[in-house]
């Protein structure tokens, strides 16, 4: 990531807007006092990327004391990608981001379309490629970060370096499977609780249960069989009861014929009526319906025929307004096309005079300063250039006269436009007007003549239905004298039709009723002399009731403890899978808990953390030991021995050309800075190298330790040995020895009213 532009606004000690530039930096130094604002420029680009800053509380903290709103904007390029990201949050509000990235087909940043500041956060992140630890590990080196590793005791470094790297992910994970496993646990103590439970619920139970309910099964079976038989023996009885009911049925039945067949010659005589009323309704009822049509359409005919003469009658006026309005239209067009003609004429005009005064300037151009023309060889006077030039006047005059004329025409073409138009417009709606009343007359004319053929249709439908009742009234239909209102009564009385038809069911009836009875009367006698044998025998109804009650509250009761018995059998055959399924349960526990205990133990701090600790210091020994050896001309090398657990890290520097190996803490200030800055080097390269991400910029924040003036030369040598392997260094200092030692400054003020200002010098 390579920085491009910072703008920031209300944001720490800046509170009114600052704007930086890295464009055209390659490595330069942020000087001023202590407290100006310098690592708030830094702190800016955190907030901008990461949404915080290094002291922050607070996200208000972040706010200028005397402003209500922060604003950061931040420009950097990944690669040949350039990108923009704008962070602002106002106090006690809401918190805005936008990520931009720049289009070189529009020449513009566009928005890359994510909403909110988490999707937003998260492109930032996978642009970036560096999360916040590993970014103020490797490209921001921080004051009392980058160094904390250095200037932790031996016995801290491990968990320093573990810090650094983001390794909490392993203590995460432990952290995670810890609690599974305490889950699991609790989870087997349940299973193995409902398991003591169940220990009677086996095979042999559900056994003993279904041979209680085969039981109980039987007895239902025997209680239904006499329970049977009881309803036999009482059936008889009642069949007395049933016969005796159905013997006075049949007897109403046949007294009902008999009433039917008395009155059975009127009947008939009032069928034979409601017959010949139903042959001539229709006839009667389809000539009333076509002699009220009639009246209607004649109705219909006299508006249409009135709506007519009042339609040509306003057509004649229309006529006379269209033809003057016509000729009107042709006179104003004619107008307007010779006023387009002048328009075209003047036009031309103006183009050839315009063509004639280029002509007489270049002339005039080509003659200036000359005494002799260049085309005929003779000598220029005055007098002949005068004559050019007056015609040239005569020209701009005749242009200028044209001009007025033109704009003359101009007007008065747009005014005849304006009254064309609206003359055009009242030809038209004239002629909507005149062809409505012409359409409208036409459609009357055509509904007039169709309501004619309708009522002549009307008319000899109505003598056909006049003849149809003739021929009715000579067959000798009873009803052709009734009203319609009569025949109309007649038919709605159905119940003719209904006594009619019983007449005929009657006749039928009346010999089945008859033998019908005969054989009920038979079979009652019958069932006397079983129900006196059943009276001989003690069997009377109200005992044989009371056995049937008796019986039947005994089957109930078997019922019941069948359905009890089902239930309890259901219930253990599900207690049963529920015991299987806790075992399967149980096995499947057992296994997850080795498995989860391995997993709570191997990413333990004295397992896999401590094996990817030894394999991140080996790197970070190898990127430094390299980096040392280059500021120090090969001289000096980096060793770090680890002991254990690596419960204690020591770092040694080795002097190639004394061979003297020296511990850390004992190098002198020039030394120290150089394994300082080679440490946090290394460390950086190793987290980019597992971030897949090159570090092309580093930001320096000063302290390192306290430099002397040995420590400043140091500074100075290592960043500008730096210069050829990193694209962008900035330093923080508040030292001016050494920012004189750098190309580019940028100036930190802090000014009388509290304001910061920033400049930059060359």
């Amino acid at each position: 990531m390579i920085p491009r532009r910072l703008e920031v606004e209300g944001f720490l000690a800046y509170r009114n807007k600052v704007s930086l530039d890295f464009t055209t930096l390659q490595y330069a130094v942020i000087v001023g006092e202590n407290g100006a604002g310098k690592s708030s420029l830094f702190d800016a680009i955190l907030y901008a990327l990461y949404g915080k800053a290094r002291d922050a509380e607070k996200m208000d903290d972040l706010i200028n004391e005397r402003s209500d709103k922060a604003s950061v904007t931040y420009e950097f390029k990944v690669g040949d990608d350039a990108y923009k990201v704008v962070r602002e949050r106002e106090r006690n509000g809401d918190s805005r981001i936008f990520f931009y990235k720049y289009d070189p087909n529009f020449r513009m940043f566009k928005s890359t379309g994510h909403r909110g500041v988490k999707s937003n956060e998260e492109a930032i992140l996978k642009v970036v490629g560096l999360d916040y630890e590993t970014f103020t590990s490797s490209v921001l080196l921080i004051q009392g970060k980058s160094d904390k590793f250095l200037s932790a005791r031996p016995s801290e470094r491990k968990n320093v370096l573990s810090e650094i790297l983001g390794l909490n992910i392993y203590e995460n994970i432990r952290a995670k499977a810890t609690e599974y496993l305490k889950q699991l646990k609790n989870e087997l103590s349940t299973i193995n609780n409902d398991l003591s439970g169940l220990q009677d619920i086996n095979d042999e139970f559900i056994k003993e249960m279904q041979v209680s309910l085969e039981g109980k099964n039987n007895d239902l079976k025997n209680t239904r069989d006499a329970l049977e038989q009881i309803k036999h023996n009482l059936k008889h009885l009642e069949d007395k009861e049933r016969v005796e009911n159905e013997l006075k049925e049949n007897t109403l039945k046949l007294e009902s014929c008999n009433l039917v067949l008395y009155r059975r010659e009127e009947i008939i005589r009032d069928y034979n009526l409601y017959q010949d009323s139903v042959k001539i309704y229709p006839h009667l009822l389809m000539e009333k319906n076509l002699k009220e049509d009639v009246k209607k359409l004649e109705e219909n005919l006299a508006g249409e025929i009135k709506s007519q003469e009042f339609f040509v009658k306003n057509l004649v006026p229309c006529q006379q307004k269209f033809a003057t309005l016509e000729a009107n239209f042709q006179k104003q067009g004619d107008e307007l096309k010779n006023l387009r003609d002048s328009y075209s004429q003047i036009e031309g005009a103006i183009k050839k005079l315009k063509q004639d005064e280029s002509k007489l300037k270049q002339r005039l151009e080509t003659l200036k300063g000359k005494d002799i023309c260049p085309l005929c060889g003779t000598e220029l006077t005055l007098e002949n250039k005068g004559h050019l030039q007056k015609e040239l006047s005569e020209i701009n005059l005749e242009l200028f006269r044209l001009f007025m004329e033109r704009d003359e025409v101009n007007k008065r073409l747009t005014i005849n436009e304006n009254d064309f138009k609206m003359v055009s417009a009242e030809l038209n709606e004239v002629r909507k007007e005149y062809t409505s009343h012409a359409v409208k007359i036409q459609a009357l004319e055509k509904n007039i003549e169709k309501i004619k053929g309708d009522l002549e249709e009307k008319n000899t439908s109505i003598n056909k239905e006049q003849k149809l009742l003739v021929v009715e009234k000579s067959k000798g239909n009873q009803a052709i004298d009734l009203t319609l209102t009569e025949i109309e009564s007649k038919i709605r009385q159905k119940e003719i039709t209904n006594l009619y038809q019983e007449v005929l069911v009657a006749e039928k009836q009346k010999q089945d009723l008859q033998a019908r009875i005969e054989r009920l009367t038979v079979l009652y006698q019958e069932l006397i002399q079983q129900v006196t044998l059943l009276e001989n025998h003690s069997f009377e109804v109200p005992v044989l009731k009371m056995r049937l009650v008796k019986k039947q509250t005994y089957l109930d009761l078997l019922e019941k403890e069948k359905e009890t018995l089902v239930r309890k059998l259901a219930v253990s055959e599900e207690l049963l899978k529920n015991k299987i399924r806790f075992i399967y349960r149980k096995i499947e526990l057992d296994q997850k808990e080795t498995i989860y205990s391995f997993i709570s133990k191997a990413f333990s701090s004295e397992n896999i953390q401590t094996m990817v600790v030894k394999k991140a210091l080996f790197d970070i020994e190898h990127h430094s030991s390299d980096l040392l050896k280059r500021l120090s001309n090969d001289r000096l090398s980096l060793d770090i021995k680890a002991t254990g657990s690596l419960d204690k890290l020591d770092i040694s520097i080795k002097d190639s050309y004394s061979q003297k190996i020296r511990k850390y803490e004992l190098l002198s200030g020039g030394e120290k800075f150089r394994t300082d800055i080679s440490i946090a080097l290394g460390i950086g390269r190793y987290v980019s190298s597992i971030s897949n991400r090159v570090i092309e910029c580093i930001f320096i924040d000063e302290g390192f330790g306290s430099l002397d003036s040995v420590g400043r030369e140091s500074l100075i040598e290592v960043v500008r040995s730096l210069k050829n392997e990193i694209k962008m260094i900035l330093i923080i200092t508040h030292l001016e020895d050494i920012a004189e030692a750098f190309p580019v400054q940028i100036k930190v003020k802090r000014e009388i009213n509290n304001d910061v200002s920033v400049s930059m010098t060359v």
